[in-house]
């Protein structure tokens, strides 16, 4: 409870641990805002996901390892710009300046306050949850997809005999009843856009380290479930790619060192 005095100087109790949790709580307007907000963030990066793998695709390296690791770099830049760098940009103000009011960069905050901490950092949070079982959603709608093709291919609602196929093709065949492409490229921009998130905001948000652990470890799992059951049987690549996600996660302490001076000094 909080007291404020009235106008006649009286003091009153104001619940106003109740009224935040009100303001938060997932039925309310705010809180349901804000999960939308940060599942739309997160579709936004699934799809300029897909779209920077298409482009680095068209390329057509001689090397799967060279192809992979520059779909990861796309796919990392693109990824911490929609994550990180935006929920700092957009919210800014840049008053101080000489950025006008009603102008592209006249924000609300000129520094981390409170305030930007309970929005702002609010759906950074829920970003970052989300985000961890957003794979999960993707693996159940592809495999509703692949489940439709195959009731199509058998005209039943039940394929579970692929003696009745109705392919002409080997390669008709494969496509229908194979699983999806394991790109190990993608999967690792995630793993280094959650750390980068998590050490860029954790001085201030604590709460983002137990978050990316869980995440860290339920990816883990999910993708050991997922090789053994679901995915085909993944090229061959070289170190390369292994080398160059240990280097961009090298840069991750930069980034807390850099935002830790920024906040603990203010």
């Amino acid at each position: 409870m909080y007291m404020v005095k009235d106008a006649n100087g009286n003091g009153i109790e104001y619940p106003i641990c109740e009224k935040f949790l009100a303001d938060t709580s997932t039925t309310s307007v705010l809180g349901a805002l804000t999960q939308a907000t940060s599942f739309l963030v997160v579709l936004t990066g699934f799809v300029l996901r897909t779209l920077f793998m298409k482009i680095v695709g068209c390329t057509r390296s001689k090397s799967y390892s060279k192809e992979a690791s520059a779909t990861m770099h796309s796919v990392l830049v693109v990824s911490f710009f929609n994550a990180g760098i935006l929920y700092i940009i957009a919210p800014w103000s840049f008053a101080e300046s000489g950025a006008k009011d009603g102008s592209f960069f006249s924000g609300l905050y000129t520094d981390f306050t409170s305030q930007w901490f309970l929005e702002i950092g609010n759906l950074i949070a829920e970003t970052a949850a989300i985000s961890i079982f957003f794979p999960v959603i993707e693996s159940v709608v592809f495999y509703g997809l692949r489940l439709l093709s195959r009731c199509v291919d058998q005209r039943t609602c039940c394929p579970c005999d692929k003696r009745k196929t109705n392919a002409t093709s080997i390669q008709k065949f494969e496509a229908i009843y194979s699983g999806p492409i394991f790109f190990v490229h993608y999967r690792l921009a995630w793993i280094v856009n959650l750390i980068y998130v998590t050490f860029l905001f954790g001085p201030g948000m604590p709460l983002l380290f137990p978050i990316t652990l869980a995440g860290l470890i339920f990816n883990v799992v999910g993708e050991k479930c997922r090789m053994a059951y679901s995915y085909q049987k993944p090229p061959m690549y070289d170190s390369k790619l292994t080398q160059d996600t240990l280097k961009a996660l090298g840069f991750a302490p930069v980034l807390y060192a850099i935002q830790g001076a920024w906040l603990f000094s203010n």
